[in-house]
């Protein structure tokens, strides 16, 4: 089971991207937090040449505070993301990160989230934080709590620098925080 199919992507975003409030009073924060990553990978495309060795697998990676405790590998165990199987790396130093293509930014110091910024700026990493403000500082996504449900905000500029491309009905989806400029 990956990937929802075309048709079906205007009936499950809603339900996948933005839980109804039973479902978010009843499921811990993170538990939540920890199925949209695994969702937002269904709408989310790499570029080939970020995913080049086909050999290779798809790197989802926790750097500073690991709030998802075991969630993340239960929830990634025996999926598949372009089509390489997954591996959940818990990362301590920013010169560890070239391998990640999905990175969510935990509990860490401004300055250290900086460098984290600095090293995936303009590299295919879809770079995910839940705290606020992030975003306009270069997070790609930011999930942020609003009224017992989690809103996703994403940075489109940085989106498109990355090199990523994400879904219309994604986007469509999120409050946009620095749009892309689009020419005439």
């Amino acid at each position: 089971m990956r990937k929802p199919g075309i048709v079906a992507l205007p009936a499950l975003l809603p339900l996948l991207l933005c839980l109804p409030r039973t479902a978010a009073a009843q499921a811990p924060e993170y538990e939540v937090k920890a199925t949209i990553l695994e969702r937002l990978t269904g709408f989310v495309e790499w570029p080939p040449e970020a995913l080049d060795n086909p050999s290779q697998v798809f790197d989802v990676c926790v750097f500073g505070t690991n709030p998802f405790g075991s969630i993340l590998e239960e929830i990634f165990a025996d999926q598949r993301v372009a089509g390489r199987p997954v591996v959940v790396r818990h990362v301590a130093d920013v010169s560890e990160l070239d391998p990640c293509r999905l990175l969510f930014i935990g509990g860490t110091d401004a300055e250290t989230a900086s460098r984290v910024l600095l090293r995936t700026r303009g590299r295919a990493v879809l770079t995910v934080s839940d705290r606020a403000g992030f975003t306009s500082r270069g997070v790609l996504v930011t999930l942020e709590l609003a009224q017992r449900r989690v809103q996703l905000v994403v940075n489109e500029t940085a989106v498109r620098e990355s090199g990523l491309r994400m879904s219309h009905l994604l986007l469509g989806m999120a409050r946009i925080v620095n749009p892309y400029a689009r020419r005439p």
